[in-house]
């Protein structure tokens, strides 16, 4: 999933965000003062606004752009079958086919895990997304756990990031 935040090319005060279709984003962007952009397929937003468009990138998403988030697979309990395009944990996770009546077509990165579709594996899940998901809703969403060492390379993944960062800021400040 990508989620890229940049610097309007032709006006100073906006900032542009690419995100992949989702719903809840879309609602949550007007809501907040977005412009959708048909053109550029971009969202505009009010350069003043950016902390609180983060922050509703995280809430919807899991991520503002970061790189180096922790995710995680999360198991997916649906209560019947697919009959229409289905949107959870940021992502579409499948739609059913208009050619093939019955036939589901699973979006990349979400596995089947029973014959009626019922129990899905959803990879590469940002983390706060998936743990506030089983919060709201622990019947439906179950985090396969992480292993020790792929928890450790993310925080170092992360400790790299945080370094290369405080290094810029330092750079700021001289």
């Amino acid at each position: 999933m990508t989620v890229s935040i940049y610097q309007n090319d032709f006006d100073a005060n906006v900032i542009d965000i690419k995100t992949p279709f989702y719903p809840a984003w879309r609602d949550f962007a007007r809501r907040i003062g977005g412009r959708w952009q048909w053109k550029h397929k971009r969202w505009e937003f009010d350069v003043k606004d950016e902390h609180t468009v983060r922050e509703a990138l995280r809430l919807v998403f899991g991520t503002d752009g970061e790189e180096g988030l922790a995710s995680v697979d999360v198991r997916v309990a649906l209560s019947e079958p697919l009959t229409s395009k289905v949107y959870d944990l940021g992502r579409r996770l499948g739609r059913p086919s208009k050619s093939e009546p019955g036939v589901v077509r699973w979006d990349t990165g979400v596995d089947p895990q029973d014959d009626e579709g019922l129990l899905l594996l959803v990879h590469g899940v940002p983390e706060s997304l998936a743990r506030a998901a089983v919060e709201r809703d622990p019947d439906r969403y179950t985090i396969l756990e992480v292993t020790r060492g792929e928890r450790r390379r993310a925080l170092r993944k992360e400790i790299k990031r945080l370094q290369a960062r405080i290094a810029e800021l330092q750079e700021e400040l001289t």
